[in-house]
């Protein structure tokens, strides 16, 4: 029986160390999403500035 409980413990260790890791990744696509979001805006920005200098050239 102390067999059972031990594996019991190291299940739920492993099931807060499964949800920790789950947080970490939440965190890591938050991050990845905000540097999309601004390369995004920077794309943006540099599609207008070509199109000025393209029609200033004309």
């Amino acid at each position: 029986m102390a067999d059972i409980e031990e594996l019991k413990k190291h299940v739920r260790e492993d099931v807060k160390h499964v949800h920790e890791d789950i947080e970490h990744v939440r965190r890591d696509i938050d991050t990845i999403s905000a540097h999309l979001k601004n390369l995004d805006d920077h794309m943006h920005n540099l599609i207008e500035h070509m199109e000025q200098m393209q029609k200033e050239s004309e």
